[in-house]
């Protein structure tokens, strides 16, 4: 049995104009949400060998420090191309004390890049706030110099607004490493 409201409407066709507004409502807050977030990937690709990266994914958000393109043939595993990036002065080899920085226009919740040919110094990502305060890290060791070893560096904190990276351990070795595919994500 159908009973019919106040407008003259039944309960199933409430329901429906219910529904559609609430679908309605949900689609536009769906939309402003994933339009809040902005999920950027920078492969590379787009960089000439041995050229200092500094601020040339500005317009993306992010500015570097120590940081240069490298064209790595035959691509390592974990690599989305040819173009990776590594320290600008030491190559493969960014120290603790000397290491590649990365600087957000404005603070993000997620970063993640790909250290490939990781091994016995291993690799450490180092995230700040806007206060300079380390916030998070993450780090991996692979075994030898690192030949096929990658991994994926995460770090999810809000207020990132710097990211280094660096070798975890400083001593002399032909153990290089290079970086890929960095990602990351703007809060709100």
């Amino acid at each position: 049995m159908l009973v019919k409201n106040v407008r003259g409407c039944t309960h199933r066709e409430t329901s429906r104009k219910g529904l559609c507004s609430l679908l309605a409502v949900v689609g536009i807050c769906g939309f402003i949400v994933a339009t809040a977030y902005a999920y950027i990937t920078i492969d590379f690709e787009d960089g000439t060998d041995g050229n200092n990266i500094t601020d040339h994914y500005a317009n993306l958000g992010v500015k570097f420090k120590n940081a240069k393109w490298r064209v790595i043939f035959p691509e390592l595993p974990g690599m989305s191309g040819r173009v990776a990036f590594d320290h600008s002065t030491l190559g493969g080899a960014p120290t603790a004390s000397n290491p590649i920085v990365g600087v957000f226009k404005k603070p993000v919740h997620r970063i993640s890049v790909t250290a490939v040919d990781v091994g016995e110094l291993g690799v450490k990502l180092e995230v700040f706030n806007a206060k300079g305060k380390l916030t998070g890290r993450d780090g991996f060791s692979g075994a030898g110099l690192g030949a096929g070893n990658y991994r994926n560096l995460t770090v999810t904190r809000p207020g990132i607004v710097k990211f280094k990276l660096y070798q975890l351990y400083d001593f002399p070795s032909a153990d290089l490493v290079h970086f890929d595919n960095l990602a990351f994500e703007f809060q709100p």
